[in-house]
């Protein structure tokens, strides 16, 4: 579409606005039916449940709820008239992330958000030129707090070291250890993308450094690093989202801003895409609205425990407790664990820690036989 659709009669607004729905419920089919595992489990427990001591839905249950969230996917993509279907996929899933918490991916954080805006918009509560802006506002916060996560000593030094790692004897060792020094530059470069993105300046240059900048990550974490597939899933999706949203935009966003200022959903979606992730930056949220992806500024945790422990746990626990050196000693990581049961993101909020570590203190006999330690940018920070 070569023409600022803003500017143009609200039946081709309209059209504009069924087309980026078609573009993001089909990413969304495709991270779902990738991330099935996080939807699916076989596990006799739910990973993350809302509620302490609940039971997980039961599997052939959790197959038929899987299904009608597929199924709901399709309708949403090809239906113009789409409300039930909208009303039924976010029934379903909120019952899913009732039972696990960890369904609350954040690339799905994303979907669902633009799925929250369309379906305001579909009951007639907003208009199409806002339905566009909270869409274009949306991208521009989640690249400025992308890079805003990403000035951190950890990220400098462990996070990208580990990105451009690949590079290591591919290239001569001095352009290696320039681009290794450059961690600081990317994080500005990221960062300044939501900025570049929203003035109309600026907007045509920065589309082709965010392009970039996604196909660069592609290609490291996709594929030298055989990353997971939602990685590429993902990068594609921002890639097309930010070509139909800001590639042909002509639209002053500052002007938009202040027009919109004195709406309820203006408000509702920066304490989504503002207020939340600030929240979190500071310690009071859940990690996975602030774009916490690859930044290293999260927990790390390991759960030590007694061999005579390790004995006694479930069969689906079992696999992932290491034994150790020291002979009467294993070790469970959790990263490790989550990410071969989810199949995607790891979840590293501390409350998701500590439900883990619970797993095992009906097997323990004293206190000592089991004890969490976690780590924060590299220092341990506490254990219990």
């Amino acid at each position: 579409m070569n023409e600022n659709v803003l500017n143009k009669e609200p039946r081709d607004s309209n059209f504009f606005i069924e087309e980026l729905k078609k573009i993001v419920s089909f990413f969304c089919l495709v991270y779902v039916l990738v991330t099935y595992k996080i939807f699916i489990n076989h596990r006799d427990f739910p990973l993350l449940p809302f509620i302490e001591g609940i039971n997980d839905i039961p599997v052939f249950l959790n197959f038929i709820l899987y299904a009608a969230l597929v199924i709901s996917l399709v309708f949403i993509y090809q239906k113009e008239d789409n409300k039930v279907y909208l009303s039924f996929f976010f029934l379903i899933y909120f019952v899913l992330l009732f039972y696990d918490a960890n369904r609350i991916q954040p690339f799905l954080f994303t979907f669902l958000s633009f799925f929250l805006f369309y379906y305001f918009y579909k009951l007639g509560w907003i208009d199409s030129k806002f339905t566009v802006y909270t869409c274009k506002l949306i991208f521009i916060l989640a690249y400025f707090f992308s890079g805003f996560n990403k000035f951190n000593h950890s990220f400098f030094s462990y996070s990208y070291v580990k990105l451009v790692e690949p590079l290591k004897g591919l290239i001569p060792n001095d352009l290696f250890d320039i681009i290794k020094s450059l961690g600081l530059i990317v994080a500005a470069l990221e960062f300044f993308i939501g900025f570049g993105l929203f003035f109309k300046a600026t907007r045509k240059f920065t589309f082709y450094i965010a392009i970039i900048l996604h196909l660069l990550i592609i290609y490291f974490l996709g594929y030298l690093q055989n990353g997971t597939a939602t990685v590429v899933i993902y990068n594609v999706f921002c890639m097309v989202m930010i070509y139909y949203l800001f590639m042909n935009d002509k639209q002053n966003l500052w002007v938009e801003t202040k027009q919109y200022s004195k709406k309820l959903f203006f408000h509702v979606s920066l304490i989504l895409f503002f207020v939340l992730p600030m929240f979190n930056y500071f310690g009071y949220g859940i990690d996975l609205i602030s774009y916490d992806l690859y930044t290293g500024n999260y927990r790390f945790c390991f759960v030590v425990m007694k061999n005579s422990v390790r004995e006694k746990v479930p069969p689906s626990l079992k696999p992932y407790c290491i034994v150790t050196k020291y002979k009467d000693y294993s070790i469970f990581y959790t990263d490790y664990f989550i990410y071969h049961e989810t199949k995607a993101v790891l979840y590293r909020e501390t409350w998701a820690f500590m439900r883990i570590k619970k797993l095992f203190d009906p097997y323990k006999q004293k206190k000592g036989d089991v004890i969490m330690v976690v780590f924060r940018n590299g220092k341990r920070e506490y254990y219990f």
